[in-house]
């Protein structure tokens, strides 16, 4: 998405690592990014966003394009399941098959991006048959802060 937009950026997989690991969200991560690396110049205008109305047109128009980018890939089937995913989804169904003296154990599924994001996601990497085992999915808009602040968890823990 930068080099499509002519941003000089670049994320590499070791720094998105890390800046996923205090960010949440697309936009919060980019919106600190260039705070601190400054606002690029794009395609999007003949110079970086000066007024915070133009900064968030442009955090806009590169989060919505990495979405479609992303979800293209996902319908393309160039994303996968990460390994061993699949093989404890199956575990922790059979556990709350079995259940437990005091209950059996709930499965939920928390994740940072935007619910319509998720449920695309996996809709599409594990379908429908597989998400029926989940009790509660909970997204980035469920909640005020995202991952990795821990809202979310005790969210899913109270439901």
């Amino acid at each position: 998405m930068f080099r499509e937009f002519q941003i000089s950026y670049h994320w590499n997989e070791e720094y998105y690592d890390e800046l996923q690991n205090k960010i949440g969200g697309g936009i919060p991560k980019m919106r600190y990014y260039f705070g601190e690396h400054g606002w690029p110049s794009s395609s999007l205008g003949s110079s970086p966003p000066s007024s915070s109305e133009d900064k968030e047109k442009m955090l806009n128009t590169l989060q919505d394009r990495k979405t479609n980018i992303y979800k293209d890939m996902i319908r393309g089937g160039t994303a996968q399941v990460r390994p061993g995913v699949l093989r404890l989804i199956k575990e922790a169904r059979a556990l709350k098959e079995g259940g437990r003296e005091g209950g059996a154990p709930k499965l939920a599924i928390c994740s940072a991006s935007t619910k319509t994001s998720c449920l695309f996601v996996l809709d599409n990497l594990l379908g429908e048959e597989v998400l029926q085992n989940f009790d509660l999915i909970l997204a980035g808009d469920d909640v005020k802060n995202r991952k990795p602040d821990p809202e979310i968890y005790s969210m899913a823990s109270e439901r």
